[in-house]
């Protein structure tokens, strides 16, 4: 079969080509998990005579070194380039025979990103990896307390998403290969700043720059923003072709109208990516319970666990009969947080736990302020960092990708509501303390005779236990509405010694599913003389439950004076337990998915002219089509292509929909 001339050029100089220079493969493949498209020289070559010399002799002298590669193939009267690079580390050296073998790694990801993308980058950084000069460009938005919504004055100091992939990629590849990216420098996806806990702390000071990975930084935008890279050959800002990275949205990706066109191939063999008929999701990340801010003293600002509205780590399963044991991983990388009562945890209460991560915050589009939001749209506003990251509003930027449906949650308010009450006395079985000290009431009851005002319904109100016992979790707000009297007297425990006061509060305790104490929500502190009887109303603030979670109705009292010289009882008469509001999450139905899924794969193989290789190869972000009397024209994007470069013979595969 007759080929194309091919000659190799080391460090700008041509050398002996390869001994298997005819075998030369190049692929471009597409790694599902990743969403990244990827250029592998697969050829391991074996080379002689001068090459062979000046890669030993160069290898001698620094073993660390690399070689950059130009190889130049004549083809239809059109000289084509291609670029790599040798890792003389890489290189095997047969000293008796003269020979070295080893591959080109292309000169943009394989070479110079791949290795290092687990590398910890420190955004103070002054030069790259080999000591080139590069800088980040830091920028200051203003932050807001989630306790009240005031914005502060002192702005906080961070970079955004596109400036961290530009100074992670100049980092890596000492400025040989640029980035470029529509959704991260102009898109929605430059609405985000990525900062540290301890520029959150000391707003106006700013003094401490991020440190992470490209790999967690991608792969956290991945999740969160359903991102894809490739590569393209572009313009620089003199002129010269330079590789590109490109990360845009998939549907930049799918939607392209630059094409590779491939007429007339003669057999297809149809398949099925089994990586794509996923299972479940995973989603969601490490978050600070509503419970457990400023170390469990005061309560966070956002029900951050509420499932599919917040950002807990969550699994949903995805229905249909093809799906395989796999899960789409939308997790967030532990390195960053999303979490707003995270956030806010640092901000107002100066938590230390998440020093050493980076802080994700969403900017309100087109401003200097961050994005303030209530995704639960309560009746009370909450005051929300991340809104667009939550778990619900990460699945959309997804749910057409999806081959198969999930199911679609709801705030339901009909539901999880009841109305009980305790006729007659509920009376302490202890005598009062004085205080500070508190003496504690058991579980509250309730009655379970008729008629009562009493209505529940899901069966949420266990009258056995006194328990609420939710059917869903969800968001829940309560009133009790009691008389308080302190003269229902205990055989034990007389009134005596004349003028007193007392002191009580309401308690809802609350557990988890195992019986472990969660905490306590507790009423404002009430106080009368001794001798009174009056009519009281608690309402709630939003109660957070997990599914599993109860709640019992306790009380606490004490009194002023001491019980040498004065004996005190407390009692609760025709207390009544409601529910105000109920917004519990509930299945709603299914959702129809897979407009955009590509889990089938066509296979071909073909001879390519050259031209066509080398633009595919100049730009792997386009799509391909395949066409013949059988199939038609199929449209797709890349699984693998796979071409010699000498004679052009391919092995094509796409995926589509």
């Amino acid at each position: 079969m007759s080929g194309n001339a091919i000659r190799f050029y080391l460090d700008g100089n041509e050398y002996d080509s390869p001994e298997n220079w005819r075998d030369i493969n190049v692929e471009i493949s597409l790694d599902n998990t990743s969403q990244i498209v990827a250029i592998d020289y697969t050829t391991e070559l074996v080379w002689h005579g001068s090459a062979y010399s000046y890669l030993y002799n160069k290898a001698i002298n620094d073993n660390c070194g690399l070689v950059n590669v130009r190889i130049e193939i004549d083809a239809d009267n059109v000289t084509h380039n291609t670029n790599g690079v040798i890792f003389l580390s890489g290189l095997t050296f047969d000293e008796t025979k003269a020979k070295a073998t080893g591959k080109i790694e292309d000169d943009a990801y394989s070479a110079r990103i791949q290795n290092n993308t687990s590398t910890q980058v420190f955004f103070g950084s002054q030069t790259s990896k080999n000591g080139v000069a590069i800088n980040h460009v830091p920028v200051s938005r203003s932050v807001f307390k989630p306790s009240d919504g005031v914005y502060y004055t002192d702005y906080v100091q961070g970079v955004t998403p596109f400036r961290a992939f530009e100074f992670l990629i100049d980092w890596m590849t000492d400025k040989t290969v640029n980035v470029k990216s529509d959704y991260f420098e102009t898109g929605a996806g430059a609405n985000y700043l990525i900062t540290t806990a301890a520029n959150l702390q000391t707003l106006g000071f700013n003094a401490n720059a991020p440190t992470f990975s490209f790999r967690q930084l991608y792969n956290t935008m991945r999740a969160l923003f359903n991102i894809g890279m490739g590569f393209k050959q572009l313009p620089d800002a003199f002129g010269e072709l330079k590789p590109t990275v490109v990360i845009e949205q998939l549907d930049f990706f799918r939607n392209t109208n630059d094409q590779v066109i491939i007429d007339d191939v003669h057999t297809t063999e149809l398949s099925f990516v089994q990586d794509l008929l996923y299972g479940r999701i995973q989603i969601g990340g490490e978050i600070t319970q509503v419970y457990s801010c400023d170390n469990g003293n005061t309560n966070c600002n956002a029900f951050t666990n509420v499932f599919w509205y917040g950002f807990d780590s969550e699994v949903y399963p995805i229905s249909g009969t093809c799906n395989r044991d796999t899960a789409l991983d939308l997790t967030v990388d532990s390195k960053f947080v999303i979490d707003t009562n995270t956030i806010q945890d640092i901000i107002e209460f100066d938590s230390q736990a998440h020093n050493k991560k980076a802080i994700l915050i969403e900017i309100f589009d087109g401003s200097l302020l961050a994005s303030m939001s209530d995704p639960l749209e309560l009746s009370t506003v909450q005051r929300w960092y991340n809104g667009a990251l939550t778990n619900r509003n990460v699945v959309a930027r997804y749910i057409d990708y999806l081959n198969n449906s999930i199911s679609v949650y709801g705030l339901n308010t009909v539901n999880n509501q009841f109305n009980v009450t305790k006729t007659g006395v509920y009376q302490f079985q202890e005598c009062l303390v004085q205080t500070p000290a508190w003496v504690y009431s058991g579980t509250m009851p309730f009655d379970t005779g008729t008629p009562l005002p009493q209505y529940i319904n899901n069966d949420c109100f266990d009258l056995a236990t006194n328990r609420f016992v939710p059917t869903f979790e969800g968001i829940f707000k309560f009133e009790f509405q009691y008389t308080a009297e302190d003269d229902v007297l205990p055989a034990t425990c007389p009134i005596s010694g004349g003028a007193n006061v007392i002191y009580w509060q309401l308690q809802i305790k609350q557990y988890n599913a195992s019986g472990v104490f969660i905490t306590d929500h507790v009423s404002p502190s009430m106080s009368s003389s001794a001798g009174f009887s009056g009519t009281f109303v608690w309402t709630t603030t939003y109660i957070s439950m997990d599914d599993g979670d109860y709640l019992e109705m306790h009380a606490k009292a004490n009194m002023a004076l001491p019980p040498a010289t004065h004996q005190n009882a407390f009692g609760i008469i025709n207390g009544t337990w409601r529910t105000i509001e109920a917004y519990t999450v509930e299945v709603q139905g299914e959702t129809a998915t897979g407009t955009k899924a590509t889990p089938k794969v066509t296979a071909t193989n073909a001879h390519l002219p050259m031209d066509t290789v080398f633009g595919y190869l100049n730009d792997t972000t386009k799509t391909i089509r395949l066409s013949n009397q059988y199939i038609g024209n199929r449209d797709g994007h890349v699984e693998r292509v796979s071409v010699n470069l000498y004679t052009g013979q391919s092995e094509i595969s796409i995926n589509h929909g």
